[in-house]
């Protein structure tokens, strides 16, 4: 039987993570876009801390680098998750 992770691997193109952020949007966005490895950033802005879905590419975790440029800013990191592809995707 072929492994859902296994499958995951070979499809998918880019790794997504879902952050929620404490600080300035446009200048976490700006932040964000500007680390090496990401491929784009999404703002879905609400009330209070922002959440924003990261695509990141597939062959970099990056997300101890991310954490430590949030931090390093003085913003609040309140979530850093990774998405994962469900079975219909």
């Amino acid at each position: 039987m072929i492994e859902v992770e296994y499958l995951t691997s070979r499809i998918q193109t880019s790794r997504k993570l879902y952050l929620t952020i404490q600080g300035p949007a446009e200048e976490i966005v700006s932040t964000l876009r500007r680390q090496e490895g990401v491929l784009g950033v999404v703002s879905e802005g609400g009330d209070g801390p922002d959440r924003y879905l990261l695509e990141m590419e597939k062959e970099r975790d990056i997300r101890a680098e991310l954490a430590r440029t949030i931090v390093e800013k003085g913003w609040g990191l309140l979530e850093l998750k990774s998405q994962e592809l469900s079975l219909e995707e």
